[in-house]
């Protein structure tokens, strides 16, 4: 029974199209900078294939109903559209949902969403879907979603072609293709994931990473699927009628027990070697070569980016502090102001802030720094006075953090507390003002 709700649902599903309002954002969406680009952009001739065998995993001829009546999940007016955000929206409503909604009735908790929670993953990434057992549903991201605006795209008839004729321009706001793609491919690589999708909702594309050689640059791309498309040959057998949700249905099958694809950092010849030792510090940007550095796992989503355990340099157990380039711009002010931080306070590093290994630059996608691994964050109530000596040494150079929180403070093994997090810092000397801040420590 489950599995014919599923079929009827997904059966009754008849997608309008988005158009755009006379008043709408620009074309450009995406900061002008040049992600990751894949090795190969190839065809996935098999996409539609491999998507039906992992639907006939979980239908089956005998689970459907000739007599169910044929139901209208939505109206066929046109779906008009302003923003990126409007665009998330309608996909969520009516593609997301349809599909978490076949998968409760399959049996599988799923999750399909934007970035948030206990949900981590590395870029400012529009949208993932999970599944799993219990709540291991809610850790595990398994494949990545771009969304864009029609306009922002243009029309697109061979993906490929266009990925390849755009590459070769010289003017970096005609590469719509180039950089939507790149954009895929650079979040699926940094997050380990086999899978992603690229949508503008009516038309959306689907990727898959592989290998071509030791460096591992293959992304091949399936043929577009536009929000009317139907190909009744490849499910009807079982009474599927194969469209948009089918498709994205089956992607999420297909991740379901086979997401993880190796990051480019984790292969053998992407481990850092060399131990490069720091005399002087240096607080200017450096673009990292793919050798120097290993990002590991995750830990946490923060104003600024994503917080990143991994190796630079051969240190160990460092933490990156990530901004995506491709998006929220506003984001670079607090990022230099914490370097200028780091740099005031150089001699309380490793005392009672972090120490600063560097700033860095990472595929022309993501600029952040590294800084010292000191620990898990801090719980409400916890190591009050070593908080509050750490908050006075830092207002004893003239400064005040601006932000006092439990998340702000982190303690490692031995119990020592370090303060994290300068965006907000600023210069005080009021005294009134660095009291109220101390006394927030206990709250």
């Amino acid at each position: 029974m489950p599995v014919y709700k599923s079929i009827k649902l997904l059966n009754s599903i008849e997608l309008p199209r988005v158009v755009p309002e006379v008043s709408h954002t620009s074309t450009n969406t995406t900061n002008p900078v040049c992600p990751r680009e894949p090795e190969k952009l190839l065809l996935w001739e098999s996409f539609e294939q491999e998507v039906s065998e992992a639907l006939r995993t979980y239908f089956t001829k005998e689970s459907f109903c000739n007599k169910m009546e044929k139901e209208k999940f939505i109206e066929d007016d046109d779906l008009l559209c302003s923003c990126e955000a409007d665009v998330e929206a309608y996909l969520l409503t009516n593609i997301y949902r349809p599909v978490q909604s076949c998968l409760k009735n399959m049996g599988i908790k799923s999750s399909i969403r934007k970035p948030g929670g206990e949900a981590h993953l590395i870029g400012a990434v529009d949208a993932l879907w999970m599944t799993g057992e219990g709540t291991e549903v809610y850790r595990k991201p398994k494949g990545t979603i771009q969304v864009k605006t029609p306009w922002a795209m243009g029309e697109v008839g061979d993906i490929i072609a266009t990925y390849q004729r755009e590459s070769q321009l010289k003017e970096y706001h005609h590469k719509k293709i180039f950089k939507a793609v790149n954009q895929v491919y650079g979040y699926m690589s940094v997050n380990s994931h086999k899978y992603g999708v690229l949508t503008n909702f009516n038309c959306t594309w689907f990727f898959e990473r592989g290998f071509t050689d030791k460096e591992g640059g293959c992304l091949r791309v399936s043929r577009p699927f536009y929000h009317d498309t139907i190909l009744p040959g490849l499910c009807g057998d079982i009474g599927i009628k194969f469209n948009i949700i089918s498709a994205f249905l089956g992607i999420v099958l297909l991740s379901h027990h086979n997401w993880f694809h190796v990051s480019p950092f984790t292969t053998p010849n992407s481990t850092p070697k060399v131990h490069r030792k720091l005399k002087n510090k240096n607080y200017g940007v450096k673009i990292l070569k793919q050798n120097e550095f290993w990002l590991n796992e995750c830990i946490a989503n923060g104003r600024i980016g994503s917080v990143v355990r991994g190796n630079l340099w051969g240190h160990e157990n460092v933490i990156f502090k990530l901004k995506d380039l491709t998006k929220e711009s506003w984001k670079e002010k607090e990022l230099k102001n914490e370097v200028s931080v780091y740099k005031k306070l150089e001699s309380l590093q490793g005392k009672v802030i972090p120490k600063f290994i560097a700033c860095v630059k990472i595929w022309d996608m993501f600029t952040g720094i590294v800084i010292s691994d000191c620990g898990q964050q801090t719980e409400e109530g916890e190591f009050v006075s070593l908080k509050q000596d750490c908050l006075r040494q830092f207002h004893d150079q003239g400064l005040i953090h601006g932000d006092v929180c439990n998340r702000n403070f982190v303690k490692n093994i031995e119990g020592k507390v370090f303060i994290i997090d300068f965006g907000f810092t600023r210069p005080c000397n009021d005294e009134n003002i660095k009291s109220e801040e101390l006394e927030s420590c206990k709250y």
